[in-house]
């Protein structure tokens, strides 16, 4: 077992350390396992994106919900998502572009459900790891005034009842996987979420930058 310090911004609402399991085949590798915490503090959050679980496949998870390492092909979940957006905000993203390392810079916190996952198994840590992402959307919810809350499928959609009135309205609609593409096309969460920031007077997030330099 191993312990990660928790990002010192997040440690009003969580342990100082989580303690988790080295193992070759679990995703993402144990340094990337609270990339989102680490590039999003807690007193910085504008948007929340809700994932579902890091990738299954070796070297494709970095951490950040629906993000994928550099150099990695799109999955059918966030080419979706990278269609939307350009549909959304008239705009043509890079292809390249795959970690959403700029999104998260910005203040989008992309959590995922379950922190980790077994390789070629989906679901398996669930368990593991439902206390403590409640407990980080519940810490968002306490501690932030204002937020977006984005959230795609049904599962990330139970979140929302944690969601009280002082909070901008959750944006729900159905996961980008390929699936369920279909219904998720043309929800227009992007240009929704800057408009809300908008109307509160925070900064709109800049879509477009989607990798951060360096």
């Amino acid at each position: 077992m191993k312990l990660i310090p928790v990002p010192e911004s997040w440690r009003r609402v969580l342990p100082q350390f989580v303690e988790v399991e080295e193992n070759p085949e679990h995703f993402p590798e144990y340094r990337d396992i609270l990339k989102a915490l680490e590039l999003t503090p807690l007193n910085e959050v504008k948007v929340v994106i809700l994932g579902r679980e890091p990738y299954i496949q070796k070297g494709m998870s970095n951490g950040l919900a629906f993000g994928v390492n550099k150099g990695i092909p799109r999955p059918p979940a966030l080419r979706n998502i990278m269609k939307e957006l350009e549909s959304d905000l008239g705009i043509e993203v890079d292809p390249t572009a795959t970690t959403l390392t700029g999104w998260a810079k910005q203040g989008v916190l992309l959590l995922n459900m379950a922190l980790t996952v077994e390789q070629g198994r989906s679901g398996g840590h669930d368990d593991r790891w439902n206390v403590f992402t409640k407990t980080v959307f519940q810490g968002v919810v306490d501690h932030r005034h204002g937020v977006v809350f984005m959230l795609w499928g049904g599962q990330a959609a139970s979140f929302a009842p944690m969601i009280h009135y002082g909070h901008l309205p959750p944006l729900i609609t159905a996961h980008p996987s390929q699936q369920a593409g279909g219904a998720f096309f043309g929800c227009k969460h992007f240009s929704q979420a800057n408009q809300l920031l908008k109307k509160i007077g925070r900064e709109p997030i800049d879509w477009s930058k989607i990798d951060a330099e360096g």
